[in-house]
């Protein structure tokens, strides 16, 4: 039996805030909350992962999809990563299935979603996403996905985690939102890293 695509019935104009919990399965991992969020608004997305020591925000917008922003928070310090175009990896390779579930009442396809961390590396997902929310494919790393992904699992050797939707909250948002907050000093990735390095240094004196 051949694969048949959902309806795509996607809200273009969805705005508002959809939240993530994850979980991992080995026990004996640290039990540090993770969290996700994704700030959605028409072709802008922002996206928020991390915890209590750091945080990673990347915001997108589809309409000027090379002006990638990169901000990360490690332990109070601030950072705008520039990204260097040369080293993006490629696409990611999608095999869509007829399963299906509902999360947060909205009813989701199956997808196998392999996600390249490097030219040698890679990972695969079991990923459920939505027709029912724009496809933001630019915003999210599963790009080309024919809808928004409301779940997503993923295996790094003995240990499972997964991340799904909880609450799915319309609202409106401000283009500050989509904006770089003051306090992030512009590094390339290179000077990101020795400068984290060195206050690593200077904590264990």
């Amino acid at each position: 039996m051949s694969f048949i695509a959902p309806k795509t019935s996607a809200d273009n104009s969805f705005e508002g805030i959809i939240t993530y919990s994850t979980t991992v399965d080995n026990p004996q991992m640290n039990k540090s909350q993770v969290s996700t969020k994704f700030y959605i608004k028409g072709e802008k997305m922002k996206t928020l992962i991390g915890s209590d020591s750091y945080m990673n925000t990347v915001i997108t917008d589809c309409n000027n999809p090379d002006n990638y922003i990169l901000l990360m928070d490690i332990n109070g310090s601030k950072y705008n990563v520039k990204i260097d175009k040369k080293k993006q990896i490629q696409d990611p390779v999608i095999k869509y299935t007829d399963e299906t579930k509902t999360i947060a009442g909205y009813t989701c396809h199956k997808a196998e979603v392999k996600i390249f961390i490097d030219s040698a590396h890679s990972i695969n997902e079991d990923v459920y996403y939505t027709a029912d929310i724009s496809s933001n494919s630019c915003g999210h790393e599963y790009k080309g996905l024919k809808g928004f992904p409301l779940e997503w699992t993923a295996k790094f050797g003995a240990n499972t985690r997964t991340t799904i939707a909880v609450s799915i909250d319309k609202q409106s948002l401000s283009d500050d939102e989509f904006s770089v907050p003051p306090g992030y000093k512009p590094v390339t990735q290179e000077e990101m890293a020795q400068d984290t390095h060195k206050n690593m240094g200077s904590k264990g004196k």
